[in-house]
């Protein structure tokens, strides 16, 4: 049977992820992930266990950028964990760009890991993918004690006000309202606001921060 253009292209591609030139290299990676094509797919995974380091790193990244990237799910929950934080951000960008999902233990194992490493972007794609229970409210809250750069604790902060039940209500607005970031106090007003705590809410119209203070002044104008 005579192969397509496409077909001829791709195997025209694949011959120069033979070249001893890294640019060369890249630029056909690229090209095959362009195409979203399970015969490109299968050509990169034919080069996830080349021997240079760099160039691995970039078949992951390019693999985690394609529909089928599933497919070998269980292999990068694996490499999220154990394969150090390079490789880690490109299955990361798997997961934000909706190709997968980790699973939620696989998560909390890296996260466990090298949370000094994961950045509000970072936590921002990780974050939502913990499904609503006490056990991984609980969880979340460990992570904010933790948090050292106040990016990571607002993205924290703003999962659990989002979140928060009545019954812990109490919890979290104790955690956020004194806090020194604004961004955090802010989110204690916009859990406030959402249960409809009246006498909190009124404690930020006198907030250092003016922004929270208009976010105040504006619930009493509606």
């Amino acid at each position: 049977m005579k192969q397509s253009d496409n077909e001829m292209d791709i195997m025209t591609t694949a011959q120069k992820l033979k070249s001893k030139e890294m640019i060369v290299f890249t630029k056909a990676c690229d090209i095959l992930v362009k195409t979203q094509s399970i015969e490109a797919f299968n050509i990169l995974m034919s080069y996830r266990n080349i021997k240079d380091y760099y160039r691995r790193i970039y078949v992951y990244s390019s693999l985690c950028k394609m529909k089928y990237s599933s497919q070998i799910l269980p292999e990068l929950s694996e490499l999220f964990v154990s394969g150090g934080r390079y490789i880690m951000d490109r299955i990361l960008n798997g997961v934000y760009l909706g190709n997968y999902n980790l699973p939620e233990d696989v998560l909390k194992t890296a996260l466990n890991k090298y949370f000094r490493y994961f950045d509000d972007s970072k936590l921002s794609v990780v974050l939502p993918a913990f499904s609503d229970t006490s056990d991984n409210f609980d969880y979340l809250i460990s992570l904010f004690k933790r948090a050292n750069s106040n990016g990571a604790r607002r993205e924290i902060s703003i999962v659990l006000s989002d979140r928060v039940r009545k019954e812990r209500y109490e919890e979290i607005m104790k955690l956020f309202s004194g806090d020194a970031f604004e961004k955090v106090r802010e989110s204690a007003l916009c859990t406030a606001i959402r249960f409809g705590d009246i006498c909190k809410i009124k404690k930020f119209l006198n907030d250092k921060d003016g922004h929270i203070r208009k976010k105040a002044e504006r619930y009493f104008k509606k």
